[in-house]
């Protein structure tokens, strides 16, 4: 009796699912029974075996395989005594073989679990010969299916279901087999493995449907029910169906309370709370999920003691370390991931297994994937690399998803290593197992979907983006097939970050934001609107458009970004993704210049990476290298290397802490290239190239691709670096193999910011080299980009920057429209003000737009520009005492004072330039430089009326000149400098030596360029002998020489006739030959020169002042001529032409002086009295409001007119203040 009262205790504890209590009890009762002092016989050795069968019953379920497997072998032998020649008892057999292959099952020794069974089916199939349907025979092929099933024999799992399916239908109907609903589940999970998920929903809800018509004497409802009800939370959950898998978890878990009573601990409610956390760890609820596992794990001590053994315990720790891995509290991961591999290793590592399990290979995964989750790769890639060799010695090599399974997470590792033929082998080793072997049938299964979208990844990383994009599309065709019902799923909304992350790496950037975007919506849809996902894509998003130029828009992505990162949870706080969001925050400030709020985020991105990753073992990650290295951008951005050099070190440093373990080669090549910009911010251009060569090297053996957008990138950089060195034409060669890199790879007529860069680096070359024209076309067209993918009112430098070079080849062409340049030159000084108001670029602009004003005769504006010149310039610059650019500034100053009349300013800032010469050059050098100061200063004293001064700085000159251009004793500074010696000597009234120095410049001018005017000598030369034959003409007809100026001018004539044909200037010097016939009073011819000259004119220009100029002279020989009213009419023609130049210009004053005469004449004194006040306006605004011979000269003729008007109080006013200011130059000439 007492075995039987045990075996009714164990029976109780079995009910209640306290199985370690009812093996306790069962193994009572089977040692009282081998303990009975009776004699052998049939029924007790039955007995015996029975025991042998209700223990090893409860050590399967307790995970005591190898006890169980013993045990049950037991029970066989002795019915193999007992039974082995009765035909009718062989049931017995077949019972222990199916015990005993499903024990083969748990230790994956599928190979005995399958004999076991077959031997089962076989004693029963002769057993029942005239019944084929025998419920023994369907059950035995169920569990066939099930071990078929777990070796992925998923046709003959099926055909074996449907043999079970048919024969319970035979013999109780489609619905009153209570085998039946296992049968449906076994199918619908069968269904669901092979990707046909609507089915398995379908087969589960007429499971459902039967289990709910189903009455059991002990409880009210069926527990199948439930069970149930988790299967289909469970095929929607890897439908991505959240919503529905969250409903049908919590009715299940309303059913278990109606099953088992609230506070029941009952094992039955494990598979419950584990999916239920499952879920709740795909929906990002993380403490929800945590605490169902927990709960999950609680039942399971319960059940099996607190220091129970058993695989479903492992199961639920590595679930619980999963959670803590998605919290990024990777100690705690790790912990739980040893507590779950302590124990495999107690229940596995026995001595028919040895470690080698299914249990122990997920184990290892679960851990490796921690070890991926911190960076520590070549960790991961050692247990996953063990994890493989398990499964091929249970499965077979590549026969077996979870081999597939291994393959995919060796080259997910493999990639972020950069080990890309690596990755590529494997993922192809993946797909060959899963579309030839295991789902031949099943071609749109949701893991070869997932493996595409890997592929795509790992050989976009190799430059084959068309290839990417097609793995994408397959993806996508699997994911909206039917029969997954996955259009819903995260990994749907993967597909197209996937395809934007393909498109952004051939730069397609517009197309990447675009699905990237497509991936937000989805997986806002997939989530409802709650997950770091999302958060995550609209970072992508962001990326995109920070490097479109498109800042403000990035930053409202970025900000956008953080609130669904926030809205993720409460451990989000210190989350490595909420770090990303402030990294790439940080990013998109540091574009926008706001590099305070770029070392905020940084500093806020660093806290939380330390706080994640600096654990015991681990002081670095590739994350703070990374972080490291945008500060020390940030930091060159304000000027600092000091600081920026200290960072990008640190960044280096901990790349080589971290290789080969936890960092990619790739890492390694960016640890270059910071090096490199590094060196070339303190300008060590030697040692910069090294190291971008370095990086290059890597980059190209790294990825295969030696024409990678990365490879670009570097050539580029090393561009930057020959462009420092003045290797101009191998600057132009890196950036032109940088631009042909690119749109090869972005695909025809690709268009973005890269290449507007690239196009604008390639026109700043072609400037240096002189080839205006293209390089005008490859500006032009990067600005057309820049125009096109910057935002609106974006502050960008390298915008700025191609308005200022478009507007340098501009100035640097001559005959180009100076309106045009200087509507480029001020649209390049608003960006550049918008930057900085103390923009180094400034100066430039200022100098160059004063050197236009300055030929267009605006004189004080001129002035006024090249002094906010100077005044930027020394705002950037350190030394100003020692500075060649601000003494070239000065040089502006000085000349345009000169033409002020402002000659003793212009002569302090000429010899401050002189100064810093010296400074730089040394005070005895010899240079180009200070020889043009010779000159500048000379010109200067001979307008201060120092005649012998002005000489000698020019003779200084001279001699300088002839030391520099030793071997070229005829150049042009030579030639000059006699001319000028010339002009000194003729202000001193020394004409004869200054004709000697004439004729010497024209001799050196004409040896120089040569004298046969039909030679093949350059346009420059050319111009040069025409510039000297006109300014000698110009000269002879000042000194009244009309003859010998009518001959130069002739002589320039033939110049232009000669090598131009109808120039410009041929019209100028007829222009100045009718001026030299009017002084030779040939009225008739002059007017016809004049005429001449607007006729070749107006070819080329349209209102232009050389045109006015033309009908001036007209004028002035009708008024010779007394024909007052047709002077008056040419002269207003003038006018009316020179109005664009402004009303300041010298010809609106020749104008007013001209009217003024006329009117004089016709004694119109009022109308007179008017012009020359605006004459004397003028003069003020062109040479100030201070001392000038002209504005003294144009007083005492507003005097006179008031003279003759009698009115004499005005007339002494004006005749006085023409006296004082007279009286004045004279002291100043003194």
């Amino acid at each position: 009796m007492s075995e039987n009262k045990n075996e009714l205790i164990a029976y109780q504890h079995v009910k209640e699912k306290k199985y370690m209590k009812a093996l306790e009890y069962y193994q009572r009762a089977l040692e009282d029974c081998l303990q009975k002092p009776e004699p052998e016989s049939a029924q007790r050795d039955e007995d015996v075996a029975k025991r042998y069968i209700s223990v090893a019953d409860m050590q399967l379920a307790t995970g005591k395989f190898a006890e169980a497997k013993t045990n049950y072998l037991n029970a066989l032998r002795i019915r193999e005594r007992l039974y082995g020649n009765s035909q009718n008892r062989q049931g017995k057999i077949a019972q222990v073989y199916i015990d005993i292959g499903l024990v083969f099952k748990k230790l994956a020794k599928y190979q005995f679990s399958i004999q076991s069974i077959n031997h089962a089916i076989t004693i029963l199939e002769i057993m029942y010969i005239t019944e084929p349907y025998h419920p023994d025979i369907c059950l035995a092929k169920c569990v066939m299916a099930d071990i078929s099933q777990d070796v992925c024999k998923f046709d003959k799992a099926v055909d074996l279901l449907k043999f079970a399916y048919d024969g319970f239908t035979q013999l109780c109907g489609t619905d009153n087999h209570p085998l039946m609903c296992e049968v449906l589940e076994t199918m619908a999970t069968i269904n669901a493995d092979v990707s046909q998920y609507n089915k398995s929903i379908s087969l589960l809800h007429s499971a459902l449907a039967l289990a709910q018509k189903k009455q059991t004497q002990d409880y009210v409802v069926d527990p199948d029910v439930s069970k149930l009800m988790v299967s289909i939370a469970s095929v929607y959950l890897k439908q991505g169906k959240y919503r529905d898998a969250d409903q049908y978890i919590k009715d299940a878990l309303t059913k278990d309370v109606e099953i088992f009573g609230e506070d029941n601990i009952i094992y039955n409610k494990v598979y419950t709370y584990h999916t239920f956390g499952e879920i709740k760890q795909a929906f990002g609820e993380y403490a929800v999920a945590l605490k169902s596992y927990q709960t999950a794990l609680g039942i399971l001590k319960e059940t099996f003691g607190e220091n129970g053994q058993h695989p479903e315990i492992a199961r639920v720790l590595d679930s619980i370390a999963l959670v803590y891995q998605n919290l990024a509290q990777y100690p705690l991961a790790h912990e739980y991931h040893k507590k779950a591999s302590d124990l495999r290793n107690i229940i596995y590592n026995t001595e028919d297994i040895n470690g080698v399990h299914p249990d122990v290979a997920d184990g290892l995964d679960a851990k490796a994937s921690t070890y991926y989750q911190q960076c520590m790769y070549s960790k991961a890639l050692a247990l996953y690399s063990e994890s493989l060799s398990i499964r091929e010695t249970v499965y077979g090599e590549g026969v077996h998803f979870s081999i597939a399974t291994s393959y995919r997470n060796l080259a997910a590792t493999h990639m972020k290593m950069s080990n890309f033929s690596q990755a590529y082998e494997s993922l192809n080793k993946c797909l060959v197992i899963l579309k030839d072997k295991v789902f031949h049938r099943f071609p749109n299964h949701s893991v070869i979907a997932e493996t595409l979208l890997e592929l795509s990844e790992c050989v976009s990383a190799k430059g084959e983006y068309e290839t990417a994009l097609d793995y994408c599309r397959q993806a996508q065709n699997i994911y909206t097939n039917e029969s997954l019902g996955m259009s819903n799923h995260p990994n749907y909304a993967k597909s197209f970050a996937s395809m934007g992350s393909v498109y952004q790496g051939q730069g397609k950037l517009l197309k990447a934001a675009e699905y990237h975007t497509k991936a937000f919506k989805a997986y806002k849809k997939s989530y409802n609107g709650s997950h770091r996902e999302i958060g995550k894509s609209l970072l992508k998003v962001a990326f995109c458009k920070v490097e479109l130029g498109k800042t403000g828009a990035a930053m409202v992505s970025c900000m956008e970004a953080l609130e669904y990162l926030n809205s993720a949870g409460e451990h989000m706080k210190s989350h490595p993704d909420l770090a990303l969001a402030f990294k790439m925050i940080a990013l998109v400030s540091l574009k926008r210049g706001e590099h305070m709020q770029a070392t905020e985020y940084l500093a806020k991105a660093l806290a939380i990476y330390k706080d994640v990753y600096f654990t015991e073992g681990q002081g670095s990650h590739h994350e703070t290298a990374s972080c490291y290295d945008l500060l020390g951008q940030v930091y060159m951005c304000n000027g600092d290397i000091q600081s920026a050099e200290r960072y990008i070190l640190q960044a280096c440093s901990t790349r080589k802490e971290l290789a080969p373990n936890q960092c990619s080669q790739l890492d390694v090549a960016d640890s270059y290239l910071s090096k490199g910009i590094l060196n070339f911010e303190k300008r060590k251009y030697t040692e910069a190239i090294e190291e971008y060569r370095e990086s290059l090297k890597i980059q190209i053996e790294v990825t295969g691709n030696e024409r990678s957008l990365a490879a670009a990138k570097l050539h580029e950089f090393i561009g930057n670096v020959y462009n420092e060195l003045h290797s101009t034409n191998q600057a132009l060669d890196s950036y032109k193999l940088a631009l042909k890199v690119r749109e090869d790879a972005y695909g025809e007529g690709a268009e973005n910011l890269e290449i507007a860069n690239l196009l604008y680096n390639v026109g700043c070359m072609l400037i240096k080299l002189g080839e205006f024209s293209e390089a005008y076309n490859r500006l032009t067209k990067a600005l057309m980009l820049l125009k096109k993918f910057l935002e609106v009112g974006s502050k960008s430098s390298l915008l700025a920057s191609t308005y200022y070079h478009i507007a340098i080849i501009g100035h640097s062409v001559e005959g180009t429209d100076e309106t045009a340049v200087l509507k480029y030159y001020y649209k390049a000084s608003e960006l550049y003000l918008e930057l900085s108001k103390t923009h180094p670029q400034l100066s430039c602009i200022f100098e160059n737009i004063g050197l236009i004003k300055f030929t267009q005769c605006s004189y004080t504006e001129a002035l006024k520009l090249h002094m906010e010149s100077l005044k930027q310039k020394k705002l950037n610059c350190s030394d100003e005492t020692a500075n060649i650019s601000i003494a070239k500034i000065y040089d502006n100053i000085g000349t345009t004072q000169n033409r002020l009349g402002l000659y003793k300013e212009a002569f302090e800032h000429y010899s401050k330039s002189m100064n810093i010469k010296k400074q730089v050059y040394g005070e005895e050098a010899v240079c180009a430089d200070i020889a043009k100061s010779n000159y500048y200063l000379g010109n200067a004293l001979e307008r201060l009326g120092a005649a012998n001064d002005s000489r000698m700085h020019h003779i200084n000159a001279l001699t300088m000149y002839r030391i520099i251009h030793e071997k070229s004793p005829n150049h042009p500074d030579l030639a000059r400098s006699n001319y000028s010696i010339g002009i000194a000597l003729a202000a001193s009234e020394d004409f004869d030596q200054a004709k000697e120095f004439f004729t010497e410049s024209l001799k050196q001018i004409k040896a120089y360029y040569g004298d046969n005017l039909k030679s093949d000598s350059s346009v420059k030369g050319w111009l040069d002998i025409f510039n000297c034959y006109m300014g000698l003409g110009v000269m002879h007809y000042k000194q009244e020489e009309y003859e010998s100026a009518a001959d130069w001018l002739n002589d320039a004539l033939q110049v232009i006739e000669v090598n131009y044909g109808i120039h410009p200037d041929y019209g100028l010097v007829k222009y100045l030959l009718g001026k030299v016939n009017t002084a030779q009073q040939n009225f008739q011819k002059a007017v016809n020169l004049f005429y001449a000259a607007i006729e070749v004119l107006t070819k080329f220009y349209v209102d232009h002042p050389y045109i006015a100029n033309c009908f001036h002279g007209i004028g002035e020989v009708c008024e010779i001529q007394t024909k007052y009213y047709e002077a008056i009419d040419h002269y207003q023609t003038s006018f009316e032409m020179n109005k664009r130049l402004g009303d300041n210009h010298h010809n609106t004053l020749l104008f007013c002086d001209s009217m003024a005469s006329i009117h004089r004449k016709l004694h119109e004194y009022s109308k007179c009295a008017d012009y020359l006040f605006q004459a004397l306006c003028i003069r003020r605004e062109i040479y100030g409001s201070g001392i000038h011979e002209e504005i003294a000269d144009n007083l005492e003729d507003i005097g006179n007119i008031y003279l003759i008007q009698n009115n004499k109080k005005q007339a002494d006013h004006f005749l006085a203040r023409a006296k004082k200011m007279n009286e004045h130059l004279k002291k100043l000439q003194r």
